[in-house]
């Protein structure tokens, strides 16, 4: 490290940033903080604790942070945070970029080794700082550095060719430290001299030319024959009126800085004889220790000199954004430009930082940074604006750690909504990420009394669950646990301290282990529970209290819905081109190498039927509407079809057969979108064949369905096939799923994340990345391209990195093809389709389960971001995950507000707005949670799509899923509008950067 020519002690200080979705789990996550730092005592662990919240956490909506030199500090400090009762949290903005004001001290508050703890510590800070010194070297005997740093030359720096210069140097500085952080102001104001720097940093001229013209100013006065003094003055605009009456051409008002306080400027001995006055009459003042007479009537004399200067030697620029004018008080707009008349007005002019000030309002400027050696302007503005219209704060604080203060302002930026690049905060330090405690998670959930679970309706549905022939002994709680996490996660080995989505666990993993725990423990288990206690030691203990208590948790099994709506995602299903209900199905096989009883069997379909009653939605078009009804259980007709294929000699190609015509029976017969069919393959082994609409069953279901279709022929088949009713499901309905979809849409929250889908909308036209074409493609013009990666590489992908990282999968899935797409595209942006599994209730305020539901809950929504860092693989995941993070209601909220919405403005914002052509999804590896060694096992999971003549929904499908521990990625496209060589290059790039990654995480 470079030895520092001017040392000091500079403090260690660490910046402790943390966030939560809620000041309620913010707060918890202090009282976790708080153990941390108690358990690690004498560990030396604050700065990799800083280094790891800063670049390995994810940015929440409810933020607060720390400047802290020690763990001493931090604990102190935490202890007061818990005690304040979250009144310390700040919400940050997500629905916009928070709008921020630069403002530059003037003359007056320069003093020796101002900045010089920034100069030491920062590369940046002292790289500019040197730049200046070297470009002014000619000016001046000495470097430039002695008068800022060296105490020495303490009266010097009160020479105004010097604290001019002093003072532009170490705004410019901290202007270039603060960029490199990525904090960039969006309108600039200056209090007098400070309005030089405003002016350089918005492009007026060249930082060079800047340097030249304040010496060269600042010379000038000090040559100036009329000696001019400064006295700022405590008083409103009446008592200067009074005074001016009183003394006559004495004083002319210099700067007007807030209604109860001005500077004025005169001759030094009529200025004196005023101070004179003002002592006697008890009336609050200060004589500024400047020889000027700026801002006045005094500056006349060398007006002529210094316009002379600026037109020869001064180079205007437009300006690249807007500044507020001194002189006007007024917005100077971006394109605009300053020259020299502006600046001998400048000269001589009354400043009007009062009227400057409440113009930042009007600009709706979220948070104003004063930049320059003080917090002098902070004070000053906070004297007559209130927090509330404009927060200000400070970058260095006379007499206090520069090191601390310009942390403290990078603190405030970041809890408002600014991204900052904390990696360029610790350039050249040695931190490293370390284990630390996991997001404290608050959501809601609801209890009941636990007696009822011994209600005797309950019974009836456990019944066959419990028939001792079939009962299988209930493992402890903590083997439940570990195996339910190694079966979903293929983690073996879970410890104590593990975290699911460390692990790699997703959304709809946490949904499996929802449904398998009921089921396997008897009673209800919130999904809000399952993410408030993410560790392995913490959700045992949670389980094993409930079961202890006997807990059960209130859903909803009696919904009364109208079983007429529609979803959003199925009116969207119902807009594609072409598309045709009798042809979009998904197919469910299961053998069993034993006879099949006709009887369970039918018996097994009434069953599920009723447990599950949307397989039993039939769909109606009138007048280019569609409507959904709910087939009755009395009107299902429960015919099982038989065939015998013992002397088939192609096995495959029958099948398919038996497919196609259990869908010619559904279309013929025009009413139960559903057909199950017995199928002999030898005296030995039998197979069930299954067609389900895909309008009534996702993926998901399906998995539901095979599991309950297993367990329950299982039972039934023991019990000689019998069945009893059943009406008392502990699970959420899909008409409950809709009804709470739509009062989502047409509340203030679904009015207010239209902007963001506005937003992305604005965004995509104009990257316009969308295949525009008027040919007609179907899907007998697709073809495949497929990508397999080693279980090794498969292994690093879906469970170290994501553990690295602190992300789930799909995060480092979206990630890579992201980085692969703008490649492919040569592009700074990227805009494609995400399919998600849509059972993600968090959002909503009820306690809702759909682990157990069957429906057509698929989301999928368009995903954009441009501009994004693509030179290392961390920083594009990090803007992608932020991205993600602002997506209202995990992407759901696109079509539930583009279909359900009753407002005109929804219309307005999903006019022309549909999805983008490329579709990114990641199918997942669901695993079976289920025990039971029942001799069913699956064979195979087939989607029956629309037929050949009909449109595909995307013309390019990167569909992405784990098959025997090996990721599969198969690229899906229309061969009419990309060829087969586009497509391998694609592939190629994708392989390149998996191979990219794994390289360095192998490295690591």
């Amino acid at each position: 490290m470079k030895e520092l020519k001017y040392p000091n002690y500079t403090s260690n200080y660490q910046i402790i940033p943390f966030s939560a979705e809620s000041s309620t789990s913010l707060y918890a996550y202090t009282n976790k903080l708080l153990k941390f730092i108690s358990d690690n005592e004498n560990q030396n662990i604050l700065g990799n604790l800083s280094y790891t919240l800063q670049t390995g956490r994810r940015d929440h909506t409810f933020r607060t942070s720390l400047v802290v030199e020690d763990e001493t500090d931090l604990f102190s400090k935490l202890k007061n945070l818990k005690d304040t009762q979250q009144i310390n949290f700040k919400k940050a903005n997500h629905k916009s970029k928070p709008k921020i004001a630069f403002i530059y001290n003037g003359q007056g508050n320069q003093y020796t080794e101002m900045g010089l703890e920034l100069y030491n510590k920062f590369s940046v800070f002292r790289e500019s700082v040197d730049e200046c010194s070297e470009f002014i070297k000619p000016h001046y005997p000495i470097n430039f550095t002695e008068y800022l740093f060296n105490p020495k030359l303490k009266k010097e720096l009160n020479k105004i060719h010097i604290s001019s210069v002093a003072l532009f140097i170490l705004e410019y500085a901290t202007t270039q430290l603060y960029k490199s952080l990525g904090v960039f102001p969006d309108i600039v104001l200056g209090h007098s001299l400070g309005e030089y720097t405003a002016a350089c940093i918005a492009g007026n001229f060249e930082v060079k030319e800047a340097l030249n013209l304040l010496v060269f100013r600042g010379k000038l006065m000090e040559n100036n024959p009329q000696k001019g003094a400064l006295l700022a003055l405590n008083g409103n605009k009446e008592k200067i009126k009074e005074l001016s009456d009183y003394f006559p051409d004495y004083f002319e008002v210099a700067t007007i800085n807030s209604p109860n306080q001005y500077v004025l400027c005169g001759l030094e001995n009529k200025i004196y004889e005023l101070k004179r006055y003002l002592e006697s009459q008890d009336i609050l003042h200060k004589v500024l220790p400047l020889s000027s007479g700026s801002h006045s009537s005094l500056m006349n004399t060398i007006e002529y000199e210094f316009y002379g200067f600026l037109s020869k030697n001064i180079n205007f620029n437009k300006l690249n954004f807007p500044l507020i004018s001194n002189i006007s008080g007024k917005v100077v707009s971006k394109g605009e430009i300053l020259d020299s008349t502006y600046w001998c007005k400048h000269l001589k002019n009354t400043v009007n930082f009062y009227g400057s000030t409440l113009e930042l309002i009007k600009e709706n400027v979220d948070i104003a940074i004063e930049i320059g050696p003080n917090n002098t302007l902070t004070t000053l503005i906070e004297s007559y604006i209130d927090k509330t219209e404009l927060y200000i704060v400070a970058s260095i604080i006379k007499n206090e750690s520069n090191l601390k203060i310009f942390y403290e302002a990078i603190c405030s930026l970041w809890e408002i909504g600014i991204k900052v690049d904390w990696e360029a905060l610790d350039i050249n330090s040695f931190k490293k990420r370390i284990h630390i405690p996991t997001y404290a998670f608050d959501l809601s959930y609801y209890w009941i009394n636990g007696q009822d679970k011994k209600r005797k309706n309950s019974i009836k549905t456990s019944e066959f669950n419990n028939n001792t022939a079939m009962k299988k002994s209930t493992p402890p709680t903590r083997e439940l646990v570990s195996k339910l996490w190694s079966d979903i996660l293929g983690v073996k080995n879970i410890k104590d301290s593990d975290n699911f989505f460390d692990l790699g666990g997703e959304s709809l993993h946490l949904i499996q282990v929802q449904s398998s725990l009921r089921r396997k423990l008897n009673f209800g288990i919130d999904l809000q529970e399952l993410y408030k206690h993410p560790t392995f030691n913490d959700l045992v203990h949670y389980l094993i209290k409930s079961e202890k208590d006997e807990v059960v948790q209130s859903y909803s099994n009696k919904y009364q819905g109208t079983s007429n709506l529609l979803s959003h995602i199925q009116q969207m299903t119902f807009n594609l081109p072409n598309f045709s209900t009798k042809k979009f199905f998904l197919g469910i096989s299961l053998e069993i190498n034993e006879s099949v009883s006709i009887k369970t069997l039918k018996n097994t379909y009434k069953m599920l039927l009723e447990k599950h009653k949307m397989i039993r939605s039939i769909y109606k078009i009138n007048n280019r509407k569609v409507f959904r009804s709910l087939i009755p259980m009395e009107h299902v007709k429960l015919d099982i079809m038989k065939f015998d294929l013992s002397m088939s000699e192609d096995i495959n190609y029958d099948i398919s057969k038996i497919e196609t015509t259990l869908l010619e029976k559904i279309v013929s017969e025009n009413k139960l979108l559903s057909k199950i069919a017995l199928v002999k393959l030898n005296d030995y082994k039998f197979r069930v064949i299954w067609v389900i609409s895909h309008l009534n069953s996702d993926s998901y279901s399906r998995a539901i369905i095979e599991r309950d279709f297993i367990e329950i022929y299982t039972n039934l088949n023991v019990n000689g096939g019998n069945v009893e009713s059943n009406d008392n499901i502990y699970i959420s309905s899909y008409d409950q799923w809709i009804e709470e979809c739509k009062s989502y849409a047409n509340s203030d929250l679904g009015k207010e994340h239209l902007n963001y889908w506005r937003e992305v909308k604005k965004g995509i036209k104009k990257t316009n990345k969308s295949i525009h074409s008027n040919e007609s493609y179907y899907f007998n013009n697709q073809r495949t391209a497929k990508l397999t990666l080693t279980e090794e590489q498969t292994y690093i992908l879906k469970s170290n990195l994501p553990y690295r990282y602190k992300v789930g999968f799909k995060e480092i899935l979206y990630t890579l093809i992201y980085r692969t797409l703008c490649k492919w595209e040569d592009s700074s942006a990227a805009v494609f389709s995400i399919n998600g599994h849509g059972r993600e209730t968090s959002s909503f305020n009820t306690p809702l389960d759909f682990s157990d539901t069957v429906g057509f809950f698929v989301n999928n929504y368009p995903f954009f971001l441009e501009n994004v860092n693509l030179d290392k693989f961390e920083r594009t995941l990090e803007d992608i995950t932020i991205e993600q993070n602002r997506i209202p209601l995990y992407g759901n909220s696109f079509n539930i507000l583009k279909y359900l919405r009753e407002n005109v403005d929804a219309h307005e914002v999903f006019k022309d707005f549909d999805l983008p052509d490329i579709l990114v999804n990641y199918q997942g590896d669901l695993q079976s949670t289920d025990t039971l060694d029942t001799g069913w096992k699956k064979v195979g999971n087939n989607v029956l799509e629309q037929p050949s003549n009909s449109t595909p929904p995307y013309k390019l499908s990167l569909l992405g899923n784990i098959v025997n521990n090996r990721l599969n990625i198969e690229l899906v496209y229309v061969n009419k509008f990309y060829n087969e060589e586009s497509i391998i290059r694609l592939k190629n790039i994708l392989l390149k950067e998996i191979e990219q990654l794994l390289k360095e995480k192998t490295n690591h």
